[in-house]
Order: structure tokens, then C-alpha cells, then sequence
């Protein structure tokens, strides 16, 4: 397959792009079009350079998903700090 050209991605990859996940991008495009993983990343990365929205998007999330876990993260914190004084507080 010849990567110069934008080719259409599967609509798998492109919806995996939309969620933040240029990885599962990548498989989605392997599996349809049987090819290798660089080639199948050239393709996908090309896709993203003539659609930036998508690549926006696909930013977007991933901060999204980064602000979550940093929250879930520091409430785990404080239960954890709340049970370990609660249980051994004098």
C-alpha cells in the first residue's frame, strides 16, 4: 500500500482517534488493510496531518483522560489518608 496517499481509514480507527487512542488506530488500520506496523502508522499519522481537527480531538481526550486520573488518583489519596488516621489515630 502506497503510504504518499491519504487513504480512508476504517471508520474502527478513526473512532479510536476521536477517543484518544492513536494505538488502537494503528491495529484497526493493520487488521483491515493486512499491513505492517510502520506502515500502518505512517498511514494513520498521515490521516491525522489532513484532518487536524481530528488530531485536536484526539488531543482533547487525551488531556481529558489525564485530568480524570489525576482526580481519581488524589481521592484515592485522601480515603487512604482518612482510613490510615482514622483506624490508627490515637
Amino acid at each position: 500500500m502506497d503510504t504518499d496517499k491519504v487513504v480512508e481509514l476504517p471508520t474502527s480507527a478513526v473512532s479510536a482517534l476521536a477517543h484518544g487512542s492513536k494505538i488502537e488506530a494503528i491495529k484497526a488500520v493493520r487488521e483491515t488493510y493486512g499491513t505492517g506496523l510502520k506502515e500502518a502508522k505512517e498511514i494513520v499519522e498521515a490521516y491525522l496531518d489532513n484532518h487536524p481537527e481530528l488530531g485536536r480531538k484526539m488531543h482533547e481526550a487525551n488531556r481529558r483522560a489525564g485530568k480524570s486520573f489525576l482526580g481519581l488518583l488524589i481521592i484515592v489519596g485522601l480515603v487512604s489518608a482518612l482510613v490510615y488516621y482514622g483506624l490508627f489515630a490515637p
